[in-house]
């Protein structure tokens, strides 16, 4: 087994309107650089690449570009390249969503690092053996407080929520002892900051990434969790959530960069076993259009720049009505990649915790694996993804799909999730 891996600075100058948050405001400094990694692993004329970037999420249609390149010019193919986004909410815009649309330069410019970082990863191969960690940090929390009559009403930190603090570790180790690419998957959304505040930040991952690296060597990257009910506890004197300040920020990042730092030298020594990816072609199913009162009800209690998203949200949504409906489903794509003892799996959305743990247990021991980890925000981001119970209490993820500019909310998402996961890896 052999393992190379690269790194590619796509900080922007200050002036974008940073995605994540609904505003206008260009951004004016930088906290810390946006960055993209990718590491090839081959085996027996087999390579695949995983390829993380610092940005909100990655359209499918970029993805098949990226593919297409790497394809091309590194002779890996396109079932083998996945590409994760860390989601931090102070990048540039990069979905056409929030009623923001993506800046083509930039996105060229991060088609490009991808492509150019897996170029330099192939040319930098060593032999490696595999290191398996678990760890913990404590700075996750619930968003979604139940109230007295079991709704949810608003985003707030709720202490009795379900959380998953593993931080889960697989380190490729060459024969010096160094890592060459350190894999970190942790479950906390990256909104220390809001993008509003106008501050370029990869945030809490790009921090502990920037520890990593500066205490193993080689390169560190960030694997997103089912974090769309999660967020980091950055809680006021009232309790409340609140943003970070920049020492705020770089604590939670040196915390997670430590934990990493920890459990690699202590971690368990596997096999280096195979490595492959499949992708699978997914629709999911949307539910019924809102009625009429429904939408008017959005407009009346929206102000701001969110009233112009639902105005044209609300536009669009009639229109497709008028001309036959609104469509049976979205297209998009799920992932199964196996590198070593861990077997990945794609979700190409904002997934609700609940769903990568329905998708751990069902699979944990379907394979030869030592461990199956869910992987959000990867090759799509298709909006937030739900669990029926979440639908029933209601809340801001269910209801979400007016920004992502979805015509209804997704129904069966659970179920389609778990088959599509069955059927890849059980081929």
């Amino acid at each position: 087994m052999r393992c190379g891996s690269a790194g590619i600075d796509i900080t922007p100058e200050p002036g974008h309107v940073l995605q994540g948050h609904l505003n206008d405001n260009p951004s004016t400094e930088i906290i810390a650089p946006l960055e993209v990694r990718s590491a090839v692993f081959e085996q027996d004329g087999t390579r695949i690449a995983l390829i993380t970037a610092d940005v909100i999420g990655v359209p499918l249609d970029v993805t098949h570009q990226i593919r297409a390149r790497i394809d091309e010019q590194c002779d890996i193919p396109a079932e083998h390249i996945m590409i994760a986004a860390s989601h931090t909410h102070c990048a540039p815009a990069t979905l056409p969503s929030l009623g923001m649309t993506p800046d083509p330069a930039y996105m060229q410019r991060i088609v490009d690092a991808c492509v150019n970082a897996t170029v330099k990863a192939v040319e930098e191969l060593h032999d490696v053996r595999f290191v398996v960690a678990t760890g913990d940090v404590n700075f996750t929390i619930n968003r979604r407080p139940i109230d007295e009559h079991g709704k949810v009403n608003g985003m707030a930190p709720y202490e009795a929520g379900l959380v998953d603090r593993r931080v889960r570790v697989l380190a490729a180790i060459r024969e010096d002892d160094r890592p060459v690419a350190t894999f970190f998957h942790f479950a906390t959304h990256p909104t220390s900051l809001p993008g509003s505040l106008g501050r370029i930040s990869p945030d809490y991952p790009g921090i502990a990434r920037s520890q990593i690296e500066a205490k193993l060597g080689g390169h560190a990257l960030f694997l997103p969790g089912c974090f769309g009910n999660q967020r980091v506890a950055v809680l006021s004197d009232t309790g409340s959530f609140r943003a970070a300040t920049e020492e705020d920020l770089r604590g939670y990042g040196r915390t997670l960069g430590e934990e990493v730092c920890r459990i690699v030298r202590r971690g368990r020594a596997v096999e280096a076993t195979s490595i492959g990816g499949k992708t699978l072609s997914v629709d999911m199913p949307y539910g019924a259009a809102d009625s009429d009162e429904v939408m008017h009800g959005r407009l009346d209690n929206a102000e701001g720049l969110s009233r112009l998203v639902f105005e044209n949200w609300t536009a669009g949504v009639r229109a497709m009505v008028k001309e036959g409906g609104i469509p049976a489903s979205r297209a998009t794509e799920m992932q199964a990649m196996r590198i070593g003892p861990i077997q990945l799996v794609s979700i190409p959305g904002e997934p609700a915790l609940e769903i990568g743990f329905a998708l751990e247990k069902q699979y944990r021991t379907a394979g030869d694996w030592e461990e199956i980890w869910a992987i959000g925000y990867t090759n799509d981001c298709i909006g937030y993804l739900n669990t029926p119970e979440m639908v029933q209490r209601g809340g801001y993820e269910p209801q979400a799909y007016p920004y992502y500019g979805d015509p209804a909310p997704y129904v069966d998402e659970v179920p389609t999730i778990l088959n599509a996961a069955g059927q890849l890896i059980s081929s």
